[in-house]
C-alpha cells in the first residue's frame, strides 16, 4: 500500500496539480444532493451526528438518499463512540467501552461516506455522453 493521494485542493493550492495524473477536475463526483429522512430508531447521540453530518454532507454535494444506510452506521457508531467516552457509571467513572472492532467499521464508514480527505481526492465520475 503507498502513500494516501493528497487531496486535489491542495495540489491546486500547491500548483501541483496535473489533470494527466490526477485526472480531470471536471469529471469529478456531482450529485444531487438531499438530506434522507432520518431513522426514528436512532438514539439522542446518533440523531445529534445525524443532524451535524447532512448538514455537511449536503454543502458538499455529496449525500443523497440512496446514503441512509451507511450514514445511518455512521451515525450509530459514532454515538456509541461518544457515549462511551462521555457517559460515567454509578460511581463517576467514564466508560470506555468502544471496541478496536467499532473503531475499525467507523473508520470504514467515514470512508464510505468520502469524510476524510483521501477518500474525497478518489471521488471520481465519467460525464454525462452528450445527445445528438
Amino acid at each position: 500500500m503507498g502513500r494516501k493521494r493528497k487531496p486535489d485542493n491542495l495540489l491546486l493550492l500547491e500548483n501541483t496539480y496535473r489533470s494527466d495524473r490526477h485526472g480531470d477536475k471536471n469529471k469529478k463526483l456531482k450529485v444531487d444532493s438531499k438530506i434522507p429522512d432520518m431513522p426514528e430508531w436512532l438514539d439522542e447521540y446518533a440523531e445529534k451526528e445525524w443532524k451535524r453530518i447532512t448538514k455537511v454532507l449536503l454543502n458538499a454535494n455529496m449525500l443523497t438518499e440512496a446514503d441512509e444506510s451507511i450514514l445511518s452506521q455512521y451515525c450509530i457508531l459514532h454515538g456509541e463512540l461518544e457515549r462511551a467516552y462521555t457517559e460515567e457509571d454509578n460511581e463517576g467513572e467514564i466508560k470506555r467501552d468502544f471496541s478496536a472492532s467499532s473503531h475499525i467499521q467507523l473508520r470504514m464508514c467515514s470512508l464510505e461516506l468520502g469524510l476524510t480527505p483521501s477518500a474525497r481526492s478518489k471521488i471520481v465520475v465519467e460525464p454525462d455522453e452528450p445527445d445528438f
